[in-house]
């Protein structure tokens, strides 16, 4: 029986960036993977969703230039066309890490392993392989509801949308959070007369009402919004019925949940059917020599995080020594306007915590692009007047976004950031507007000069 310091079951993100740390600390470490390899982010998720983002973006421009009497009317969209575009950048992009794979030799396993025991995983050859320690990275699954599959091929999922050959006339999206967001969005600026529908009352987990409200009312002008409302689809005889009305497609986009079918986990004495009781700062599986990091461990799902949880959980499971926090929280969903989320989110913030809103209308450079619908909100103690967090619905939310978590990390206060330079004509200087509202909320007042001392 081969025995191994470390068994790694995934080769996503985080199972790629474990086995990377751990080999810089033991010989003995193997990285699993019975699937088609490549991360989510490369295969079904953030990469493919940018590259259809792209193209929509693209056929948007033009469409707002003869909107505008700039320019004639924009060509067809030839969606087979666009949908193979994605489909070649996605595998551009996924060949890199399933390609790793193949120079680790006898290093990765290329099969299906479950536990039989802790420390002891079978393989899907019937071969048995003893681990000191194990690291589940084997991501997540999109969430679909039990009975739905009964929809057949009229439902689709962020994994199976891109196999598509031509683009839906008319499509449902379930769920708008942040994939939901991106890829109704995209199709409905593709020519996809798309009806998004959300159980709840804000958009993207936004927890700011005037920034969810904000986003709204401007997502609602290229895509039929329905928020608050459960959906039950039905099959009708060319697609998909909600309510009685017609749809080619349903585009269930309602979470993802960890993949964890098959792992033996009831030979642990977990629930096979999860969550896995994962402590959020080591990353270990209960008491048992399991760790967990990536998607499946249901901490951060992001592909940044993933990364870090994958180091966090090597170290730990091989007793290094080395010890890590965790990165302030920033989540972006690329939509126009994009959102973000910087820290806790508000209902985790501590009490007393004031905010400092501002609204994108008629802010100069946002005007001139013709892009001025949003809003800020940047959280504060107050007291210290440090930087806490902040939702924002703006322009490329991304880049305002890096800005305040860079702020939030190193620990700035309102009147630090004050101090530092907005240039004009800027988004970023709408950042400066909500600093101000900020300190007004607070109750304190300028003293002096917002510029760094002598």
């Amino acid at each position: 029986m081969r025995s191994v310091s470390l068994a790694i079951i995934g080769a996503g993100t985080a199972g790629i960036t474990a086995y990377k740390e751990a080999r810089r600390h033991s010989e003995v470490v193997v990285l699993i993977e019975g699937g088609p390899g490549g991360t989510t982010c490369a295969r079904v998720g953030c990469m493919p969703s940018k590259a259809l983002i792209a193209a929509a973006e693209a056929v948007h421009g033009a469409d707002w230039l003869h909107r505008r009497g700039l320019a004639g009317p924009p060509g067809s969209v030839d969606g087979a066309a666009i949908l193979e575009r994605v489909r070649s950048l996605r595998d551009d992009f996924a060949a890199g890490p399933a390609g790793m794979l193949e120079e680790l030799g006898d290093r990765a396993i290329r099969q299906h392993a479950r536990f039989l025991e802790p420390g002891l995983l079978e393989l899907a050859d019937g071969e048995q392989l003893r681990a000191e320690a194990v690291i589940l990275a084997t991501g997540s699954e999109p969430v679909v509801p039990d009975h739905w599959p009964e929809l057949g091929n009229r439902l689709l999922t962020s994994d199976t949308l891109f196999e598509q050959r031509e683009l839906p006339a008319r499509l449902a999206v379930v769920g708008l959070g942040a994939i939901g967001l991106e890829l109704g969005q995209a199709l409905a600026r593709l020519g996809v007369a798309v009806t998004g529908f959300e159980i709840g009352d804000r958009l993207g987990d936004l927890g700011d009402a005037a920034v969810s409200e904000a986003a709204r009312a401007a997502l609602a002008g290229e895509m039929e919004l329905r928020l608050g409302q459960a959906v039950e689809p039905r099959p009708d005889e060319e697609g998909v019925s909600i309510e009685g009305e017609h749809y080619d497609a349903i585009l269930v986009t309602a979470g993802r949940r960890p993949h964890l079918a098959g792992l033996g986990l009831e030979n642990l004495g977990l629930d096979p059917a999860g969550p896995l009781p994962v402590d959020p700062a080591t990353l270990r599986v209960a008491d048992l020599p399991v760790w967990a990091a990536g998607d499946v461990a249901g901490l951060r799902p992001i592909q940044h995080e993933a990364a870090d949880e994958g180091r966090i959980a090597a170290h730990q499971a091989l007793n290094t020594g080395v010890r890590a926090g965790r990165r302030v929280e920033l989540a972006v969903v690329f939509s126009d306007p994009g959102l973000a989320r910087v820290g806790p989110r508000p209902s985790l913030l501590p009490a007393g915590t004031v905010t400092g809103r501002v609204e994108l209308a008629g802010h100069g450079r946002a005007r001139m692009n013709d892009r001025d619908a949003g809003a800020i909100a940047l959280h504060a103690d107050p007291a210290t007047g440090r930087l806490l967090g902040a939702e924002l619905a703006a322009p490329e939310a991304e880049h305002l976004a890096h800005l305040l978590a860079w702020a939030v990390g190193t620990g700035l206060t309102v009147d630090d950031a004050l101090t530092l330079p907005f240039y004009h004509p800027t988004l970023e200087e709408a950042l400066r507007s909500a600093l101000q509202a900020a300190r007004r909320a607070a109750g304190h007042r300028r003293q002096g000069l917002d510029l760094p001392q002598p």
